[in-house]
């Protein structure tokens, strides 16, 4: 930990660390965080608790992994640090937004993040000094607390990086605060052009009912908007164990759930379903934003689908539609896939040079064809940038214009979390493979 926070530290310093905004879920990245202390927590018997204020928006433009960098060093160090009582998140802004109106297309927002705990505390005299590099609290007990006194320093100059400040209120023996402040955030929210139903909407659903279970409230009004209109019934419930209390006297056609719902998670939920003879055929549906290989891998043989959050409604609705009565617009075609750029680089390159050399084919056969069939599957965020880095890495390598180009643009629509257009550029794969092995 002490080489990559001096790494850190040198980046910082000498400039070379770079912000990377991109659309990111606040309440997600406390709710993968939280977990990591658990084990901590317990043998203390202190509790983490979370506050999200109803009006902080679904995603705000922020680089996600210094984000998560800053608050998981807070949460460690009020954590450390309390041996009694609680470490309390409230997150806050002043998004006015009418949930009820759902949603704008463009805001900008003050966020408000602060972590307190009721742990020693520190004196006014060592305030200042916190944020200063290897810089530890004079008597604190280091052999018992440990650390490296350079956590709060980077903490406090990657929230300045992001053009944010951050301050601290404490006394000693009752506790501290950090407070976070962003100003002027720029909200990313679909606009109602995107997802309102419209003239080219394919499936019209016929009467069924479904369960959704998800605490935030955001959320469920998303999928409520998804399906507005539709002869659906939703059954909302904000917790396990209110899901599985509903389960006891409504009979849904299809169950959602969030994967991390406060008390009973959707995985256990799932395998409670599961072993009742009652409901254990009723479709269950993950939507959750977590979609790394090993999770995915781990739990989705308990689920029949497994949606990556911010889901599309385009494709929301063609998963559903698996499980719930529906009826097709069959006067509408098929709209056709065009030949994209890169496609017609190919053709005319492999025009030019007779045959791609074997050394493309082999890493075509060995790694790229089993790592699309994988995808296929299951979209994996992971396996789908090792799948873009493996194209681009043979497309420098052996000077492949298309392919360079393809890889540049799935790695954007990743970016983008445009899944509708991943799915797209994924299509055209086979018949990149076949233009190579020809």
């Amino acid at each position: 930990i002490l080489i990559n926070d001096i790494l850190d530290l040198s980046k910082i310093e000498a400039g070379q660390l770079k912000i990377k905004k991109e659309p990111t879920t606040v309440r997600n990245i406390f709710k993968e965080i939280i977990p990591l202390f658990n084990e901590t927590t317990e043998q203390k018997n202190i509790i983490i608790e979370l506050e999200v204020a109803h009006n902080i928006p679904q995603r705000i433009l922020i680089d996600r992994n210094r984000i998560r960098q800053v608050f998981q060093n807070l949460i460690s160090n009020a954590v450390k640090f309390t041996d009694k009582g609680s470490v309390n998140i409230e997150v806050s802004s002043d998004y006015s937004k009418d949930l009820k109106k759902l949603p704008i297309s463009k805001q900008n927002i003050d966020l408000t993040i602060k972590i307190k705990d009721t742990g020693i505390g520190i004196s006014e005299g060592n305030l200042d000094i916190i944020f200063e590099n290897f810089r530890q609290i004079d008597g604190q007990d280091t052999r018992k607390y440990g650390g490296t006194g350079l956590g709060l320093a980077i903490t406090k100059q990657l929230v300045e990086l992001m053009e944010g400040t951050i301050t601290v209120k404490s006394k000693f023996g009752e506790g501290t605060t950090f407070t976070i402040v962003f100003k002027d955030v720029e909200v990313v929210e679909t606009s109602k052009k995107t997802i309102k139903k419209d003239d080219k909407q394919k499936i019209t659903f016929k009467k069924s009912k479904i369960l959704y279970a998800d605490d935030i409230e955001e959320n469920r009004s998303i999928i409520k908007l998804f399906l507005e209109g539709e002869k659906i019934e939703i059954k909302e419930a904000e917790s396990g164990e209110q899901a599985l209390e509903i389960l006891k006297t409504y009979s849904p056609d299809l169950i959602l759930l969030d994967i991390q719902l406060p008390g009973i998670d959707g995985h256990e939920i799932t395998k409670i379903i599961r072993k009742d003879e009652n409901l254990k055929a009723l479709p269950v549906i993950a939507l959750t934003a977590h979609a790394t290989k090993e999770k995915i891998e781990k739990y989705s043989p308990l689920f029949d689908e497994y949606l990556t959050k911010p889901i599309e409604e385009d494709v929301f609705k063609q998963t559903i539609a698996k499980y719930l009565p529906h009826e097709k617009d069959n006067n509408q075609m098929k709209p056709e896939i065009k030949q994209e750029n890169f496609i017609t680089e190919l053709i005319i390159q492999k025009k030019q040079i007779g045959n791609f050399p074997k050394g493309v084919k082999i890493v075509f056969k060995n790694e790229l064809e089993p790592l699309y069939n994988k995808i296929s599957q299951a979209i994996s965020i992971d396996d789908l940038k090792q799948f873009t880095d493996n194209n681009k890495n043979v497309g420098k390598k052996h000077n492949i214009s298309g392919l360079i180009e393809y890889s540049e643009m799935l790695l954007s629509t990743i970016s983008d979390f445009n899944f509708l257009k991943i799915k797209e550029l994924l299509s055209h794969f086979p018949e990149i493979m076949k233009i190579i092995y020809e």
